[in-house]
């Protein structure tokens, strides 16, 4: 699954700014509350901003997609490189 329209992601990625739930969702090729799920069950760390918003920082989702050993599209993981949060 290839997701449209990655600009703004990956500018986000590149900028090293924390990722919403449905930005995460994109990387991994999921739905928004599987990322909820993952977040709830302790699997992936988030936090959550003052608006009950969750957020994910890069280096966390980066230790969770090594870990469950997710794969990245090729955009996705140019963007990481260039943040220096890149996946192995």
């Amino acid at each position: 699954m290839r997701p449209k329209n990655l600009g703004r992601l990956t500018d986000h990625i590149r900028a090293k700014k924390p990722l919403t739930t449905f930005e995460v969702s994109r990387i991994c090729g999921v739905v928004n509350g599987t990322v909820s799920k993952w977040i709830d069950g302790g699997k992936l760390t988030a936090y959550r901003t003052p608006g009950r918003h969750r957020r994910v920082r890069l280096s966390d989702l980066t230790v969770f997609l090594k870990i469950y050993n997710i794969p990245m599209t090729g955009e996705v993981k140019r963007a990481f490189a260039e943040a220096g949060d890149e996946e192995d």
